[in-house]
């Protein structure tokens, strides 16, 4: 036997099936609701709570190319580098950027550099992997891996020139890929500020370090520390493993280290 439904209940189901599909409606055009990210300080606060006794807190600015274990990954939504960073004084024992402070300004990049000095225990290691001058000028693009970055970073952006220089019988970018290399680098990926090693050196020295030095890529005092990719613009995965354990000779045109200790 069908139930009597009173007008009121037909009018109060008539009116959650029509809320019902509005809601589907919306989601379907703008997507489910994504609950807001929490601010920096709690996701730096969360991770010092949950840090085992006796371990090292070890931050990495703006992010990384692969979820390397036993980091905290901060991303640029996480800490403005160009403001106080979410530390104490003396409360972290090693400090990492690759491919960060040349997207800041050279005074946003001097403010980076003194919080890190002010955050880092005595004795803690800072370390910077970015594009520096010196050695973007010995750039050579002659190995199988240099043809390779060709292939990877310059072409995808410079298509029509490659176009242009192939049907001038000239090679395309293999013909001469230095231009568009410092091009790429200097106007490209928004870049603010392009830093030579020996300025970057005497600049961590004034603000408070004790100690800097120039390294390369994948060289430093504690290797454990030396998470920077190894084949830029080659290996383009997010495998740490693939990157990091395995014994190859590295590769990276456009960048230098400076490991600084506290």
């Amino acid at each position: 036997m069908p139930q009597n439904r009173s007008p009121l209940t037909a009018r109060l189901k008539s009116r959650l099936r029509q809320v019902s599909f509005l809601r589907r409606l919306k989601r379907s055009v703008i997507g489910p609701r994504i609950p807001p990210r929490r601010p920096g300080v709690e996701v730096v606060r969360e991770y010092i709570g949950g840090l085992e006794a006796g371990a090292d807190l070890k931050v990495a600015f703006g992010g990384h190319w692969s979820d390397n274990p036993g980091w905290l990954l901060l991303t640029e939504a996480d800490q403005d580098i160009t403001t106080r960073l979410h530390f104490d004084d003396r409360s972290v024992d090693v400090v990492f950027s690759e491919h960060v402070i040349e997207h800041v300004s050279f005074v946003g990049g001097v403010h980076y550099l003194q919080e890190c000095a002010r955050i880092l225990k005595p004795g803690g290691i800072c370390r910077t992997v970015c594009p520096m001058l010196d050695r973007m000028m010995q750039v050579d693009f002659r190995s199988d891996n240099g043809i390779t970055y060709i292939e990877n970073s310059l072409k995808p952006f410079y298509s029509e020139a490659n176009e242009i220089l192939t049907d001038l019988q000239l090679g395309g970018l293999r013909e001469n890929a230095v231009p568009f290399f410092f091009a790429a680098l200097y106007m490209g990926h928004e870049h603010r500020f392009i830093w030579t090693s020996d300025l970057m050196i005497k600049v961590m020295k004034a603000v408070g370090f004790r100690e800097a030095r120039r390294v390369n890529v994948g060289e430093g005092r504690r290797p454990e520390v030396c998470i920077e990719r190894r084949r830029r613009g080659v290996y383009l995965g997010h495998d740490w493993r693939e990157e990091l354990l395995v014994d190859r000779e590295p590769f990276d045109v456009e960048s230098l280290v400076v490991e600084a200790i506290r």
